[in-house]
């Protein structure tokens, strides 16, 4: 509570953390939030009174906050959350920590749905107790326009993020690295054959 106090009260620090155009948690090693600014407040609600010390998966509506009573960080998949587990390494290292993660949410009134986040945690000390900075990027615009991949109507090559041309077999080999080999379906099979004269014997 202190440091949601020098928050609200220190204009200065208050006043960079509200300027982010991004959500920022500050947050203790069990996701408790124990601070949030502007940003993150449209996401959370601006009532502190229902948000501080509660955990970040449960007010983000993470599915797996929902498998347990006892919420957020309890359920089995929480082992591999990349929040808790960006938030626990910056806390151990004593460095920042950057992770893209798939995260599944379910607000009580919206469809379950999966968006792309890049995850920053950052650690820092106040008084005596160690807490991380979580700054949390929703990239899933992002992530559906690249999935978007121009193919050419006529010879069917596609433009690769340099402008170029290529082939399909190029163009998967080297953004999916998959190796092509070369066969002829039943339809192309028949096509071919009819094209060929039959030779004599």
């Amino acid at each position: 509570m202190i440091l949601r106090g020098l928050l609200e009260t220190d204009s200065f620090v208050g006043g960079i953390l509200n300027a982010m155009p991004l959500p920022v948690f500050v947050v203790d090693d069990d996701m408790g939030i124990i601070a949030y600014n502007q940003s993150a407040s449209q996401l959370l609600g601006s009532d502190p009174e229902t948000v501080i010390r509660r955990r970040t998966g449960e007010l983000l509506h993470c599915v797996h906050s929902y498998e347990t009573q006892e919420g957020c960080g309890r359920a089995p998949l929480c082992r591999d959350c990349i929040l808790r587990n960006a938030v626990g390494e910056c806390l151990r290292e004593g460095k920042a920590i950057r992770r893209k993660a798939l995260m599944e949410v379910a607000p009580k009134s919206a469809p379950a749905r999966t968006i792309d986040l890049f995850v920053t945690a950052a650690p820092f000390k106040y008084q005596a107790g160690g807490y991380a900075l979580l700054v949390l990027q929703d990239v899933t615009e992002l992530v559906e326009l690249r999935s978007i991949v121009p193919i050419c109507s006529y010879c069917k090559k596609i433009r690769n993020d340099a402008q170029y041309w290529d082939s399909v077999e190029l163009y998967i080999k080297t953004h999916i690295d998959v190796q092509f080999s070369h066969g002829i379906c039943p339809e192309c099979f028949e096509k071919v054959r009819l094209d060929r004269p039959e030779k004599d014997p």
